[in-house]
């Protein structure tokens, strides 16, 4: 009877140990779960964030882009035409144009040479050199512009890199911790199936040895 009272008691706590070490791993895959899910969200909010901070600077280099490709044909003539209308708006170039020509017709009149060949030259070369100067320092913005957006959108890339490269090793250490979790509460049962089974071997190797001494005593008494 005692021997099956410490059995008993033995496999009680064999079982209340393995439960609690299975519930340790089961929290342990909980808390990496639930850890992996926080580390996504603030990822996923920093990546919004970037993303927003870089749309402006993305949004106006593909405008210039566009400007540029416009302004040199690539659009076709309808797009040229109007890329130059915004180009010599936006300047100041054809207010400049204006009062050149007209100073230089102005002067020609007084001379009585407003229409000259040398007037007409002079104005030609006056438009020629005002066209230089603003259109190569319009263009030089417009590419500036550009060259932001391009930067920002590089900049956002490596952001998004960053992100996807988090995110998956966020999950795959929730991953690791869940089957190592599983593994663990395998281990767990494996081991206490073990011990209650050599308990019970015991239990009956004791119950066998106690009655074989009581049948063998009682022949010794009977033959006395």
């Amino acid at each position: 009877m005692a021997a099956l009272t410490a059995a008993l008691i033995t496999g009680a706590a064999a079982i209340g140990g393995a439960a609690i070490q299975s519930s340790a791993a089961g929290k342990a895959a909980d808390a990496a779960k639930a850890a992996a899910k926080k580390n996504n969200a603030l990822q996923t909010q920093i990546y919004n964030d970037s993303k927003g901070n870089f749309a402006p600077y993305i949004k106006t280099g593909t405008n210039a882009n566009d400007a540029i490709a416009d302004f040199l044909g690539l659009n076709g003539s309808s797009g040229q035409n109007q890329a130059f209308e915004t180009y010599a708006k936006s300047t100041g170039a054809d207010y400049t144009q204006r009062r050149g020509v007209d100073a230089i017709t102005s002067t020609a009149a007084t001379r009585g040479l407003l229409n000259s060949g040398a007037t007409l030259k002079a104005a030609t070369a006056f438009g020629q050199q005002n066209a230089q100067q603003y259109v190569g320092s319009y263009l030089d913005r417009l590419f500036g512009l550009s060259g932001q957006g391009l930067s920002a959108a590089s900049s956002l890339a490596g952001v998004g890199q960053n992100y996807a490269g988090a995110v998956s090793q966020n999950n795959n250490n929730a991953a690791d911790a869940t089957g190592n979790a599983a593994l663990a509460q395998g281990s767990i049962f494996s081991n206490l199936l073990t011990q209650l089974a050599g308990t019970a071997g015991y239990t009956r190797g004791q119950s066998s040895y106690g009655q074989n001494t009581g049948h063998g005593g009682s022949s010794v008494l009977g033959g006395l």
